[in-house]
């Protein structure tokens, strides 16, 4: 899993060929989003229970009660894996209208791998403060998901941006569906 994960992130092209071509279940391919989605929930829990949030040097860091911090946590893994799901879907739903073909295995084998690079960054969020900015950096995931997409369904280049904009609208959906959630148990911060 962690050699995928690698591979991913340092030949994306070659490893999306690769992902392409290979045989798979969906038992497998939800085995590494659990994994991979656990890292950023997990990651804020400890950074904003645990750690906390510090607003200067003499101050004492604010922290999220542990049950807000932990349904929180909860909430957005559930959400991650759930609109995995709706994303593979909408991934095989869209490959004939850009050219391409793809399978519900294909469709979740990019919603998936897709977020790889953003799940990694998750693990910024043990140190709040730097967290949210270099968790950033999962924004590499959208370019791993421009070369994949059209690799795996087939799609030809020339209609791969608006099919990669269309699934990144999707992640964006998520991503935003996960912090609305969490701003109704947010209020719970405090010292």
């Amino acid at each position: 899993m962690l050699r995928r994960a690698v591979r991913l992130l340092l030949h994306p092209a070659s490893e999306w060929r690769s992902i392409a071509t290979q045989p798979t279940t969906t038992t497998e391919l939800y085995h590494y989003a659990l994994v991979m989605a656990a890292i950023q929930p997990i990651a804020a829990f400890i950074g904003y229970s645990v750690v906390g949030v510090s607003l200067g040097i003499l101050s004492h860091p604010l922290r999220m009660p542990i049950e807000w911090g932990a349904s929180r946590a909860i909430l957005g893994y559930v959400l991650w894996l759930a609109g995995v799901y709706i994303t593979a879907l909408i991934v095989a739903e869209l490959a004939p209208k850009f050219q391409g073909r793809a399978e519900f295995i294909d469709g979740l084998k990019i919603a998936v791998y897709a977020p790889t690079a953003f799940w990694l960054a998750g693990i910024f969020m043990l140190v709040p403060s730097a967290g949210a900015i270099l968790s950033l950096l999962g924004l590499y995931g959208v370019y791993t998901l421009a070369v994949g997409l059209p690799i795996v369904t087939r799609s030809p280049p020339d209609e791969s941006m608006w099919y990669v904009t269309a699934i990144v609208l999707c992640y964006i959906a998520i991503v935003a569906l996960i912090a609305l959630f969490s701003l109704e148990i947010l209020p719970g911060l405090g010292a």
